[in-house]
């Protein structure tokens, strides 16, 4: 048995970016309690366009393994 690392990425793609937006979707897809926020109003808030990013700089990543997002 082979064990497979865990690979952190930065993102800096548009498809990065989605899937970063996305994974809550993944994650609660069985809670039927979950509400989904608005993927227009996610993209907005994580995107140049936010306010608070004229004080800050952020870096988003996602945890990986085998092509498959942990986190």
């Amino acid at each position: 048995m082979t064990l497979s690392a865990i690979e952190i990425i930065t993102v800096k793609t548009k498809k990065d970016l989605d899937d970063f937006i996305h994974f809550p979707d993944m994650l609660y897809a069985q809670d039927k309690f979950y509400v989904r926020q608005l993927t227009r109003d996610l993209k907005k808030h994580f995107s140049s366009r936010n306010p608070f990013f004229i004080h800050a700089d952020v870096t988003y990543f996602l945890a990986k393994k085998e092509g498959k997002i942990l986190g």
